[in-house]
């Protein structure tokens, strides 16, 4: 049983009324190895031995840059090819690899997914088979794209039409904090905002960008992570079923 303060705050209908649970999808219903040590693993199939910690500092620099000049989080007019391959490029360059093959970011693209080890997390399974059976409508929105999560789930035991619906960031064209595919949820489930809890591991693209659309944010806190003040959270999946 969940303790009150780790799993809820007091406000007026928070757990009352909710008729779909909707879901991020990496690190909070499945988790694999981390982006740096896969990276890590490919190069070293082309007999680059680039140590994980280095391409995590390249990670760090690259995710600090400066974004261009748009709307947030817009993905639109790029297929998800096109866009891992030039975050690989981009990723190569910071680590400054010499003499790198021309078509290295290709590479790691094509390898990433039999490379990465893709596994659902903790109680993920049960939790959306009970939302089902309580009649609760069950949803990923995640920033990754649309066709990647046919990809990632094709091993798994639960799979995307188990989902009553799948909104990837080339969905919409817009990936989370922005309001947009939290609204083209809305839409396709024909519910009001309220009637919505939105779980997910980011306290920024998950927990605010669903609360400023008006749905009931609870953050996913596995690792007894502190959560932000005065934040609806969880410890494990198994206690949303507490919530709705």
């Amino acid at each position: 049983m969940p303790s009150a303060p780790e799993t809820t705050r007091d406000r007026e209908g928070s757990t009352l009324g909710i008729k779909a649970v909707l879901f991020d999808m990496g690190n909070t219903l499945i988790d694999s190895r981390t982006t740096e040590g896969t990276f890590s693993r490919i190069l070293r199939e082309k007999g680059y031995d680039v140590p994980p910690d280095i391409i995590k500092e390249a990670l760090v620099k690259y995710s600090d840059e400066p974004a261009p000049d748009q709307e947030v989080g817009d993905r639109s007019g790029i297929s998800s090819e096109d866009f891992y391959i030039n975050y690989n490029n981009a990723i190569l360059d910071h680590i400054d690899l010499m003499d790198a093959e021309p078509d290295l970011g290709k590479y790691i693209y094509d390898r990433w997914f039999i490379v990465l080890h893709i596994y659902l997390l903790k109680n993920a399974e049960s939790t959306i088979i009970q939302l089902k059976k309580k009649g609760i409508k069950v949803g990923i929105v995640t920033n990754g794209f649309r066709d990647e999560v046919e990809t990632i789930f094709e091993e798994l035991p639960i799979q995307p039409s188990d989902f009553d619906i799948v909104v990837g960031c080339n969905t919409t064209g817009f990936a989370k904090p922005n309001p947009r595919p939290f609204e083209f949820a809305l839409k396709m489930l024909e519910l009001q905002p309220e009637e919505i809890m939105f779980v997910g591991d980011s306290y920024r693209n998950d927990y605010q960008g669903s609360k400023k659309v008006g749905m009931n944010p609870v953050l996913y806190l596995p690792k007894g992570e502190l959560p932000e003040p005065d934040t609806v959270f969880v410890r494990d999946l198994k206690d949303i079923l507490e919530l709705v």
